[in-house]
């Protein structure tokens, strides 16, 4: 028997069915486990989220921002947009709006502090979810 079918015959017996990742290095698995988006752009994620909270509280303090909660910081899938979700604590569509639009706003230099605390050249463009959260 040669040693190729002498080790499928051994590993039949170790297992219940053989599988298509039977004989495969694990660490060569676990590195397609990890994709990018996991590995490397957590930090970011956490990042922009305490930056952007610490720059609408302390350099942007306006009445419009000033009922404003960061509540999340996500990175899309595909790795280009920074979706930031904030609370906002008023139940007055218009000046919902008007928050989501201030925001809009100011996104380009929220996005360059971003970058220079994560130290980075090109960060994810963001984009802004504004919820209602009652008293």
């Amino acid at each position: 028997m040669a040693i190729s079918k002498k080790w499928l015959h051994e590993a039949e017996q170790l297992c219940d069915e053989p599988g298509p990742e039977d004989g495969l290095d694990p660490r060569y698995l676990a590195r397609f486990c990890l994709t990018r988006k996991t590995k490397r752009n957590q930090p970011l994620e956490k990042v922009a989220q305490r930056t952007i909270s610490l720059l609408l509280m302390a350099e942007l303090a306006d009445d419009v921002f000033r009922d404003i909660e960061v509540a999340a910081v996500q990175l899309s899938e595909d790795g280009q947009f920074l979706w930031v979700s904030i609370y906002h604590y008023s139940s007055v569509q218009a000046q919902l709006e008007t928050v989501l639009q201030e925001l809009n706003a100011v996104q380009g230099y929220l996005r360059a502090q971003v970058a220079r605390v994560v130290n980075r050249k090109r960060v994810p463009v963001l984009k802004f979810k504004v919820l209602k959260m009652d008293r």
